[in-house]
């Protein structure tokens, strides 16, 4: 499906989707894949493929029938060239965002306009992400960047349309802000208090180091995830000799296989540790009714110990 060029060079933002840890977050009411990649890199091909599909084709159309004021824009690139477009009439996109936040609300098929909205609203995503990454360093960008797009879907889920609703893209932004703000500060603070707990715990290293974590409680919090078989005993003791006790990883290799292939063996186990938690923080946050960025992973480590 061709369309003009404003959203093509959008499609820059365009990446690969390799990490792992976030394969697991499923969109609300929408698709099981994250809308950013490694390095934050933005999948609008996946996205462009999904508006270009014979469901979203056939359920745009029905929509265009319902509402007039689509009839102008023959296909979904067509109307979100037109938001896009800051000299384009602003009652006109309220009324036309209105009308497709409320058909989004009712949910059933109408879940496929996910797609669209965080099309539609990546340069406010990006945007954000610009703004809120500076005091966020230690998080990993492709983990902002999606959890802005859950809160987008989030807000247009909840919002509250009224007949005639004004700057309601604006609206959502402004609410994203606040929620991401809250959010990367409830991040930063768990990771402070894990740090604080982490320097609690440990003592003097031989060489020189400051510190070394305790390798009996790490060893206890690696088997949480043998026992679970997210890792092998294997997986443990690479872990625990190079990331814990801070071992050159050459130096703990007894076997014939290379440094490349256990260097790649560690990272495959810290990636499925990465996504067998957020897996466990998803049901922990369904059992105890609360929102997944409102539970603390030590509160998920608690849990799974006893």
């Amino acid at each position: 499906m061709e369309h003009s060029g404003s959203f093509r060079k959008k499609e820059s933002f365009r990446g690969s989707f390799r990490s792992p840890c976030f394969r697991s977050y499923r969109w609300p009411g929408a698709f099981s894949f994250p809308a950013f990649g490694k390095g934050g890199t933005l999948e609008l091909k996946k996205l462009r493929r999904e508006l270009s599909s014979e469901g979203f084709t056939k359920l745009y159309q029905e929509l265009k029938k319902g509402y007039p004021l689509l009839s102008q824009f023959p296909d979904p690139f067509s109307l979100i060239d037109f938001f896009h477009d800051k000299e384009s009439d602003y009652l006109i996109k309220d009324a036309i965002l209105s009308y497709l936040i409320r058909h989004y609300q009712r949910g059933g098929r109408f879940h496929l306009l996910g797609a669209f909205f965080l099309t539609l609203f990546t340069p406010g995503i990006v945007s954000i992400y610009s703004r809120e990454k500076r005091k966020a360093l230690s998080l990993e960008p492709e983990e902002i960047l999606n959890q802005i797009s859950l809160f987008i879907l989030q807000t247009i889920k909840e919002k509250q349309i009224t007949q005639k609703e004004k700057k309601v893209a604006s609206q959502i932004i402004g609410e994203v802000k606040n929620q991401i703000r809250s959010w990367i500060n409830k991040k930063l603070k768990e990771e402070k208090a894990l740090e604080l707990s982490r320097k609690k715990n440990c003592e003097p290293h031989p060489s020189g180091e400051k510190c070394l974590p305790d390798l009996k409680e790490a060893e206890r919090f690696l088997n949480l995830f043998v026992k679970a078989r997210v890792i092998t005993e294997a997986d443990k003791f690479i872990i625990l000799g190079s990331k814990v006790a801070r071992k050159p990883l050459r130096k703990i290799i007894t076997s014939s296989e290379s440094y490349e292939r256990i260097k790649k063996r560690r990272q495959r186990a810290v990636r499925a540790m990465e996504k067998y938690l957020l897996k466990q923080r998803k049901r922990y946050a369904l059992r105890a009714g609360l929102k997944e960025e409102e539970v603390f992973l030590a509160e998920v480590l608690k849990d799974l110990r006893e």
